[in-house]
């Protein structure tokens, strides 16, 4: 585990944006996610899979089915509404591939949340 303050604690104190500098309480600033969007440390974490899968409309209008945490996180992070549903979300996908014990439809209702407030949303038809 490294040495990062977590999303949950900022966020429950102040609404930040995870892509940019954060103040943490107890180091100096870290960014949750790299210059690259990536959460640092995560590639090699597995996310759980969720079913079914939530369906959202992509940048290029496209539907895309995300049916674990890093395929949500993915799709968050391309979002320009970011509201407090989205902080939750990308709160729960990072605390998911950092190995922490989250039920994955804990993280999939939030996922879906997070879409309809984005309005970013399809029904699974």
């Amino acid at each position: 585990m490294h040495n990062i303050c977590t999303f949950r604690r900022i966020a429950s104190v102040q609404r930040l944006d995870p892509f940019h500098h954060t103040a943490c309480p107890s180091s100096s600033p870290s960014r949750l996610l790299d210059s690259g969007g990536n959460a640092p440390n995560v590639s090699r974490k597995i996310a759980h899979w969720f079913v079914p899968p939530v369906f959202v409309k992509t940048e290029t209008g496209d539907r895309h089915g995300c049916n674990n945490a890093r395929t949500a996180l993915e799709q968050l992070k391309r979002w320009t509404r970011r509201g407090p549903r989205w902080h939750k979300a990308v709160t729960l996908c990072l605390s998911d591939l950092e190995g922490d014990p989250i039920d994955p439809q804990v993280v999939r209702k939030a996922f879906e949340a997070a879409a309809k407030e984005a309005k970013m949303y399809l029904s699974p038809e």
